[in-house]
Parts: structure tokens; C-alpha cells; sequence
């Protein structure tokens, strides 16, 4: 385990001067490199793979890693009256939505390389593959269709093709993700949002999928949290470190509605000559950009009561 190195300075050579590193590390050091500011250091090191962590095989067939089970506990099927228990689950969607049947015959191919000892007449370039042979060979292995009949704790499951596959561990590994920030890290000025980046104390962008596997799980109360003041409603943050400084009870709905993208986004629009207005309930029109230093978070914050739905009509403008 490294966590300091000694080296002599330029102005005096026979003076050491210990460095420590930023974090800990176990391994191997295979090299050594010095540059004028920093000393990197190349650990060779073996890590267990964990949840979270990312693989792929060789037809662009990625995942990341969700559950880690003891084999007694993984699905097994018999090959003969041997019980052999899977290594890795791969979800079938896999195959439909990157359309990459290479992955289906490699495992095919792979009981006929294994047991038959016939690799050079698989994967030569130009040739048509014999499918016919695959089935034959197969079917006389006792894997129909490179299909086996899967068991969890002896109780059957149903028929799911099995075989082997190469598989190689990506570096995006879960525990060097891992990140944590608080509420007094650094915003954006332009959108108002954390900044992004981990050397910068930035979030963690939730994307469409994201969301989706979000509102799949009803995870609503996070979902509110994520998209209002741990975003960038600018309101109910200051709203939210207010009554967190004071200990005064949070009201019932601390969030605005406008966010501070739709303000950045009118500035775009105004850019391009289009200016926009909004009318709420009360058929009351404001704008997001005054003239004035009044801005739409004053109005909002006069109108709370009056909360309701706002729509916003388009309309060209000559700047």
C-alpha cells in the first residue's frame, strides 16, 4: 500500500521532501513518472468485481453489474447428470434493442469449440455458417438449440439459452463513481444548476432513462426534490437553507414555478428576436426578463397564494 513517496528537490539534491498522496492505494507499482508539478505513480492491482461496475462482451453486449449471488444461489441447468450453475445473467432485451445476434452464436459456437475441439472451422472470414451443423452438433451435446432448461432452488423455470462468453471489465467502476456533495457546493451562473464534473464538487445529471427508471419505481418524492431545489429553482433552495438555518417548519410547497433553465431559455429566444409571455389563472401576464430589477421570483413570491397552472404563448418581436 502507497500512501506517500520521498523525492529530492531541484534547488537542493541531497534534501527529501514527502509527498502524500490525495488517496489510498494497494497494488503493484509497474512505473513512475515525474513531471514538474506531480508524481504519477502506475499501481497494477487486482479488484473484485462489484455492483455497479460495468462489463461488456464483444458485441457491443454492455451492462452494469446489478446483483452479485453465491453460485448455490444462481439458476443451474444439467449437462447430462452434471448440474453446472451460471456465472452471468444477461438480460434477453439486450439482444432486441442492439439488434447484435453475434453475441446469440458466440455462445452457440462456444459449446462446439469447447467440447468438439473444431475453433478453426468457426469464424473464418468469407464463409457462410452452417446452421444445420450447429443444430446437429448441439442437439448431440443434450443442449437442443443451445437452449438448456434453467432451476432455481429445484423448482423449474423454463428453457433460456446457456453458454460461454468473453467478457471484459470496462473502467467505469462504482467505487471511483462514488461521489458525494452538499447544498454549498458550486451552481452554475447560466443555468442554475450543480456544476458538473466530480473535480469540481459537481451532480449527478439524471437523463431521460433515468427518469423513466425513476418513475417506474414511484419514486416521486426524489423525483420532486431532483427537478426543484436540488436542481435549479433558485427559490426553493434559498427557501429550503432559510428554514434549515432558522429550524422553522418547512411550508407545504416551498418550489416555484418557473425554473431558472426557462429564464435562461427565454434569454436565448430573446437573442433570436422571439419574446415570451405567460399568463397564469388569472389571465395576469408577466415576463421572466423585466426591464426593471424586479424579477419573476418577487412576482412569485407576492402571488404564492394565487399558485396555478401557467401557460406561455410565443410571440415575435422586433429587438
Amino acid at each position: 500500500m502507497i500512501t506517500t513517496v520521498k523525492k529530492r528537490t531541484d534547488t537542493n539534491p541531497s534534501e527529501l521532501v514527502t509527498t502524500r498522496f490525495d488517496k489510498r492505494a494497494e497494488g503493484t507499482v509497474k512505473d513512475i513518472n515525474k513531471t514538474d508539478k506531480n508524481i504519477i505513480v502506475l499501481i497494477e492491482a487486482n479488484r473484485r468485481l462489484e455492483i455497479g461496475d460495468k462489463l461488456t462482451g464483444r458485441h457491443g453486449n454492455k451492462g452494469v453489474v446489478t446483483l452479485i449471488l453465491d453460485d448455490e444461489k444462481m439458476p443451474f441447468f444439467f449437462l447430462g447428470k452434471i448440474k453446472q450453475y451460471t456465472e452471468v445473467l444477461l438480460s434477453p432485451m439486450g439482444v432486441v434493442s442492439r439488434m447484435n445476434l453475434g453475441q446469440l452464436l458466440e455462445t452457440h459456437y462456444s459449446w462446439l469449440v469447447k467440447y468438439e475441439k473444431i475453433a478453426s472451422e468457426i469464424g473464418r472470414p468469407f464463409t457462410k455458417l452452417d446452421f444445420e451443423f450447429l443444430k446437429r452438433e448441439l442437439a448431440a451435446l443434450e443442449i437442443p438449440e443451445g437452449k438448456a432448461t434453467l432451476f432455481v432452488d429445484e423448482k423449474e423455470v423454463g428453457p433460456a439459452v446457456v453458454g460461454f462468453q468473453y467478457f471484459a471489465k470496462l473502467n467505469h467502476l462504482s467505487g471511483d463513481k462514488f461521489h458525494v456533495r452538499t447544498s454549498g457546493s458550486r451552481y452554475s451562473a447560466v443555468t442554475g444548476q450543480p456544476l458538473k464534473g466530480k473535480r469540481l464538487g459537481g451532480g449527478q445529471r439524471i437523463g431521460e432513462m433515468e427518469m423513466w427508471a425513476l418513475l417506474a419505481h414511484g419514486a416521486n418524492e426524489f423525483i420532486d426534490e431532483a427537478t426543484t431545489f436540488k436542481s435549479d429553482d433558485i427559490v426553493a433552495r434559498e427557501n429550503l437553507r432559510t428554514n434549515l438555518e432558522t429550524g422553522t417548519k418547512l411550508p407545504e410547497s416551498i418550489t416555484s414555478v418557473f425554473p431558472h433553465t426557462l429564464k435562461t431559455f427565454e434569454i436565448f429566444l430573446n437573442g433570436m428576436g422571439i419574446g415570451l409571455k405567460y399568463k397564469d389563472n388569472d389571465d395576469l401576464e408577466t415576463r421572466l426578463i423585466s426591464n426593471s430589477q424586479k424579477t419573476i421570483f418577487d412576482w412569485l413570491i407576492s402571488r404564492r397564494s394565487k399558485r396555478g397552472s401557467v401557460k406561455a404563448t410565443l410571440k415575435l418581436k422586433s429587438l
